[in-house]
Protein backbone atom coordinates (compact mmCIF):
# COMPACT_ATOMS: atom_id res chain seq x y z
CA UNK A 1 0.00 0.00 0.00
CA UNK A 2 2.63 2.04 0.93
CA UNK A 3 5.10 1.79 -2.34
CA UNK A 4 1.72 2.30 -4.33
CA UNK A 5 0.94 5.79 -2.71
CA UNK A 6 4.26 6.57 -3.17
CA UNK A 7 4.67 6.29 -6.54
CA UNK A 8 1.16 7.90 -7.26
CA UNK A 9 2.85 11.23 -5.43
CA UNK A 10 5.74 10.73 -7.53
CA UNK A 11 3.64 10.80 -10.85
CA UNK A 12 1.90 13.92 -9.43
CA UNK A 13 5.00 15.56 -8.73
CA UNK A 14 6.46 14.24 -11.73
CA UNK A 15 3.00 15.71 -13.77
CA UNK A 16 2.98 19.21 -12.19
CA UNK A 17 6.93 20.00 -12.52
CA UNK A 18 6.14 19.31 -16.62
CA UNK A 19 3.08 21.16 -16.66
CA UNK A 20 5.08 24.45 -14.54
CA UNK A 21 7.65 24.14 -16.83
CA UNK A 22 5.58 24.04 -20.17
CA UNK A 23 3.75 27.13 -18.46
CA UNK A 24 7.06 28.72 -18.18
CA UNK A 25 8.21 27.66 -21.94
CA UNK A 26 4.72 29.29 -23.56
CA UNK A 27 4.91 32.39 -21.29
CA UNK A 28 8.51 33.13 -23.07
CA UNK A 29 7.35 32.49 -26.25
CA UNK A 30 4.17 35.01 -25.58
CA UNK A 31 6.75 37.56 -24.47
CA UNK A 32 8.90 36.84 -27.28
CA UNK A 33 6.43 37.20 -29.67
CA UNK A 34 5.01 40.55 -27.94
CA UNK A 35 8.39 41.83 -28.18
CA UNK A 36 8.72 41.07 -32.03
CA UNK A 37 5.84 42.79 -32.85
CA UNK A 38 6.17 45.76 -30.41
CA UNK A 39 10.12 46.59 -30.20
CA UNK A 40 11.64 48.98 -32.56
CA UNK A 41 15.29 47.88 -33.51
CA UNK A 42 17.16 50.51 -35.34
CA UNK A 43 19.00 48.83 -38.58
CA UNK A 44 22.16 49.68 -41.03
CA UNK A 45 22.41 47.83 -44.31
CA UNK A 46 25.48 46.64 -45.49
CA UNK A 47 25.26 46.40 -49.14
CA UNK A 48 23.79 50.44 -49.38
CA UNK A 49 24.62 51.54 -46.13
CA UNK A 50 20.95 53.26 -45.45
CA UNK A 51 19.55 53.30 -41.79
CA UNK A 52 16.30 52.29 -41.26
CA UNK A 53 13.85 51.41 -38.71
CA UNK A 54 10.90 48.97 -37.69
CA UNK A 55 9.83 46.20 -35.84
CA UNK A 56 11.44 42.50 -35.73
CA UNK A 57 8.39 41.14 -37.89
CA UNK A 58 8.15 44.49 -40.11
CA UNK A 59 11.90 43.87 -40.84
CA UNK A 60 10.95 40.09 -41.96
CA UNK A 61 14.30 39.32 -40.13
CA UNK A 62 15.85 35.99 -41.31
CA UNK A 63 17.27 33.28 -39.11
CA UNK A 64 21.10 33.65 -39.97
CA UNK A 65 23.02 35.83 -38.06
CA UNK A 66 26.79 37.04 -37.59
CA UNK A 67 27.75 38.33 -34.29
CA UNK A 68 30.91 39.07 -32.94
CA UNK A 69 31.22 38.89 -29.20
CA UNK A 70 33.28 38.82 -25.81
CA UNK A 71 32.24 37.48 -22.59
CA UNK A 72 32.33 39.38 -19.73
CA UNK A 73 32.34 37.96 -15.85
CA UNK A 74 31.42 40.42 -13.75
CA UNK A 75 30.05 40.08 -10.40
CA UNK A 76 26.65 40.91 -9.21
CA UNK A 77 26.12 40.63 -5.25
CA UNK A 78 27.01 36.89 -4.49
CA UNK A 79 26.94 35.42 -7.94
CA UNK A 80 29.34 35.51 -10.60
CA UNK A 81 27.77 36.04 -13.84
CA UNK A 82 29.05 35.53 -17.46
CA UNK A 83 27.53 37.61 -20.10
CA UNK A 84 28.42 38.48 -23.84
CA UNK A 85 29.06 41.45 -25.05
CA UNK A 86 28.42 41.85 -28.60
CA UNK A 87 30.97 44.39 -30.38
CA UNK A 88 29.03 43.58 -33.85
CA UNK A 89 25.80 41.68 -34.44
CA UNK A 90 23.84 41.63 -38.10
CA UNK A 91 20.74 39.52 -39.35
CA UNK A 92 19.64 39.15 -42.83
CA UNK A 93 16.79 41.54 -43.06
CA UNK A 94 14.64 42.73 -45.96
CA UNK A 95 16.20 46.15 -47.21
CA UNK A 96 13.93 48.71 -48.48
CA UNK A 97 16.36 50.18 -50.35
CA UNK A 98 18.03 47.37 -51.86
CA UNK A 99 14.85 45.64 -52.05
CA UNK A 100 16.24 42.33 -51.07
CA UNK A 101 17.35 40.33 -48.01
CA UNK A 102 20.36 41.49 -46.83
CA UNK A 103 22.76 41.76 -43.77
CA UNK A 104 22.27 44.17 -41.74
CA UNK A 105 24.03 45.61 -38.66
CA UNK A 106 21.32 45.81 -35.22
CA UNK A 107 22.36 49.00 -32.90
CA UNK A 108 21.87 48.56 -29.62
CA UNK A 109 22.06 45.16 -29.15
CA UNK A 110 23.36 44.99 -25.83
CA UNK A 111 21.02 47.12 -24.58
CA UNK A 112 18.22 44.95 -26.13
CA UNK A 113 19.63 41.67 -24.41
CA UNK A 114 19.70 43.58 -21.03
CA UNK A 115 16.16 44.56 -21.08
CA UNK A 116 15.41 40.75 -21.88
CA UNK A 117 16.83 39.74 -19.38
CA UNK A 118 15.15 41.53 -16.74
CA UNK A 119 12.06 41.29 -18.32
CA UNK A 120 12.62 37.37 -18.01
CA UNK A 121 14.50 37.05 -14.42
CA UNK A 122 11.02 37.44 -12.68
CA UNK A 123 9.69 34.31 -14.78
CA UNK A 124 12.69 32.29 -13.55
CA UNK A 125 13.08 32.95 -9.98
CA UNK A 126 8.50 32.20 -10.29
CA UNK A 127 9.07 28.91 -11.78
CA UNK A 128 12.53 27.85 -9.29
CA UNK A 129 10.56 28.57 -6.05
CA UNK A 130 7.17 27.00 -7.79
CA UNK A 131 9.53 23.42 -8.04
CA UNK A 132 11.35 23.56 -5.04
CA UNK A 133 7.26 24.31 -2.98
CA UNK A 134 6.66 21.03 -5.16
CA UNK A 135 9.54 18.96 -3.99
CA UNK A 136 9.18 19.86 -0.67
CA UNK A 137 5.34 18.93 -0.85
CA UNK A 138 6.59 15.58 -2.19
CA UNK A 139 8.38 15.28 0.80
CA UNK A 140 6.24 16.21 3.04
CA UNK A 141 3.56 14.21 1.84
CA UNK A 142 6.00 11.12 1.54
CA UNK A 143 7.22 11.19 5.00
CA UNK A 144 3.40 11.27 5.89
CA UNK A 145 2.72 7.99 4.38
CA UNK A 146 5.62 6.49 5.70
CA UNK A 147 4.51 6.87 8.84
CA UNK A 148 0.86 6.55 8.70
CA UNK A 149 1.86 3.17 6.47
Amino acid sequence: MEEGLLQVLSLIEFALIVICVIRFLRTIKQYEKKQMASRVIRVTCRKCGNTFEGTQDSLKMGVMHKEVSTTRTKTEGAAVVNSPEYSSYARKVFCPYCQSMEWADIHDVNKIAEENQQAVRPLVIRLIITLIAINLAYGLLSKLVKTVF
